[in-house]
């Protein structure tokens, strides 16, 4: 197997863990050959974060539903699942909220699980609206939210003007960005669950209000194997749209479909991806996470060992078997004492050449303080206790002192 390790140790780097590139491999198969009828599409390996196929896949575009990814990233990242929220007459705006409704109430209660099942398997837009308004406050300061969140992943062609994807100007992204989006949301295992669910029920809390069943809208999840999610979506302006996920002997993918000629041809072009990624690729790990890439020797010879934080894996034609790859590690300067699983760096993995992802490196041993450090603090703790005691002494006996002499100086009366 070839392969190599570069050890760069500077003080000070600024990394975006968010950057994935394409995978250049030869597979055995030509991507150009594959039938794929949508404007723009990719496909990744989640595991990696490495690109598999893409065309177009950093246009800039309407996305429909798909929206909904973020929306619900965002809400769980700052709400807590359980938290009771109370429906309000924003959501009977129907200028604004149409299309796919759940027909909330005011005054209606969900928990806020609940409400994203209803958004995320029903693609109701009107608990789009009730979700964010709760965790934003209002339905602006939420978008606000989606919008951070999407600079804080490093996302260059994404902007959003609604929590729901209901087509505005202004509102946009791109497969690639959907792909990182997705990854990123599918690392919560509450929102990975809810994607996956084929139904559920929708308790109404105000009688007869339907419906009181969810039934979710991506088909994919009964006709194609290990299909695990996302969201499908659709506007005039965007046409159909689907981010669809699947996962067959650990290996779990990716596919965005955008601009899609029409829903039949959509779940088709995520199908061909999906099989193109399954049959073509697999996974191969070249670092554990118990396997130490590098150690740092301290002035005063201890040594602590770095390793990833989980275990790496690269993706490879299935016909190569010894990928060549190169990790480039990056420690940050060490303060002691270090813990087991305190971040000290980066790796940066690279195949054949090609940049693939960055991993945080990790310490594997502990490291406490030096003697002479021990016994400093000691002496310095022993200080401040005994200043702590002494002080009020000192301060006590000199304010009686004060007193005595200002009665001796005034004399007897």
């Amino acid at each position: 197997m070839r392969r190599s390790l570069v050890i760069i140790i500077i003080i000070c780097l600024c990394l975006n863990q968010s950057a994935i590139v394409t995978l250049a491999v030869n597979s055995g198969t030509n991507a150009d050959d594959l039938q794929v009828t949508g404007i723009s599409a990719i496909l990744m390996d989640l595991e990696s974060g490495q690109i598999l196929y893409e065309h177009n896949s950093h246009e800039r575009l309407a996305i429909a539903s798909i929206t909904k990814i973020m929306t619900a990233m965002v809400a769980m990242d700052r709400g807590n699942l359980d938290a009771v929220i109370t429906v309000g007459s924003e959501v009977l705006d129907r200028k604004k909220i149409y299309g796919t409704l759940v027909f909330l109430s005011p005054g209606e209660e969900f928990t806020l699980r609940q409400l994203l099942a209803a958004m995320l398997m029903n693609s109701a837009n009107d608990a789009a609206v009730a979700i964010a308004k709760s965790i934003g406050g209002s339905e602006e300061a939420f978008v606000q939210m989606m919008n951070q969140k999407a600079e804080d992943l490093g996302l260059k062609d994404t902007h959003f003007i609604n929590p729901h994807g209901l087509s505005e100007i202004g509102h946009f992204s791109s497969a690639y960005d959907m792909a990182i989006i997705t990854r990123s949301a599918l690392e919560n295992s509450a929102l990975a669950s809810i994607v996956k669910t084929k139904e559920e029920d929708f308790p109404r809390t105000q009688q007869g209000m339907v419906p009181n069943h969810l039934q979710n809208r991506n088909k994919l999840l009964w006709e194609y194997e290990g299909a695990d999610g996302v969201k499908t979506g659709y506007t005039d302006l965007a046409g159909n749209t689907l981010v669809a996920s699947a996962t067959r002997n650990d290996r779990q993918l990716l596919a965005v479909i955008l601009k899609g000629t029409s829903l039949i041809n959509t779940y088709r072009d995520a199908s061909t991806l999906l099989d193109y990624g399954f049959k073509q690729f697999n996974n191969k790990l070249i670092v554990s996470s118990s396997q130490a890439i590098t150690s740092i020797k301290l002035k005063n010879g201890q040594l602590v060992k770095l390793g990833p934080a989980k275990d790496i894996y690269v993706t490879v034609a299935s016909n190569q078997k010894d990928p060549d790859y190169q990790i480039k590690a990056v420690p940050t300067p060490i303060e002691l004492p270090v813990n087991v699983g305190d971040q000290l760096g980066w790796a940066d993995v690279f195949l054949a050449g090609n940049y693939i992802q960055t991993v945080p490196l990790v310490a594997q041993n502990a490291l406490g303080l030096p003697d002479a450090d021990y016994l400093k603090y000691f002496l310095l703790g022993g200080l401040m206790v005994s200043g702590l005691v002494v002080f009020p002494r000192v301060r006590r006996y000199y304010s009686l002192r004060r007193r005595r002499r200002r009665v001796i100086d005034r004399g007897p009366l």
